[in-house]
């Protein structure tokens, strides 16, 4: 909440506008570092609370359970790092997308919609699920209850649905 108020808080004050009347000069320059500054911190800050939002996904389905569908690099990672290190270096964008994937397994493989997990991945973490992991998602589902499917009209209708959003990914 702290950092909800906090990003709100620099989204409000952060508009540092350089008139065009004011003369170039360091006065400029440095409103200009100063409104960088601030823009790259709103930017942490964003990426803090998408890791944050997916870490509550994470917890809401048992920690425990999602970790063993990592893969060995990915949870040894994920027990070794600093939350600064799953924030800003690479290594902590891969965890995390290997988190998102696991989540998303965990549904497939019970065989349930991952509407309502997507959904919630989209709201607290749009940059790490994107609309198009959605609905990668999506067609994922579709073929696997395709492949389920007895009637053959229905799969072919279940198959031809996904073919379509697949489509609209690419």
């Amino acid at each position: 909440a702290q950092l909800h108020d906090l990003v709100a808080f620099l989204d409000r004050n952060s508009s540092l506008e350089l008139s065009l009347t004011q003369r170039p000069g360091s006065d400029s320059h440095a409103l200009l570092k100063e409104k960088q500054s601030l823009q790259w911190v709103r930017g942490l800050l964003g990426d803090s609370l998408q890791l944050l939002g997916l870490w509550s996904i994470v917890v809401d389905h048992q920690v425990a359970t999602i970790v063993k569908k990592l893969p060995t690099e990915a949870a040894s990672s994920l027990r070794h790092a600093l939350f600064r290190d799953l924030v800003v270096r690479g290594e902590g964008r891969e965890v995390a997308a290997s988190l998102v994937h696991a989540l998303v397994q965990t549904y497939l493989a019970d065989s349930a919609s991952t509407d309502p997990i997507s959904a919630r991945l989209r709201t607290l973490c749009p940059a790490l699920y994107t609309m198009e992991d959605s609905t990668s998602s999506k067609v994922h589902e579709l073929l696997l209850a395709a492949g389920q499917q007895g009637k053959a009209g229905e799969r072919e209708r279940m198959v031809g649905e996904a073919v379509t959003l697949a489509l609209g990914i690419a």
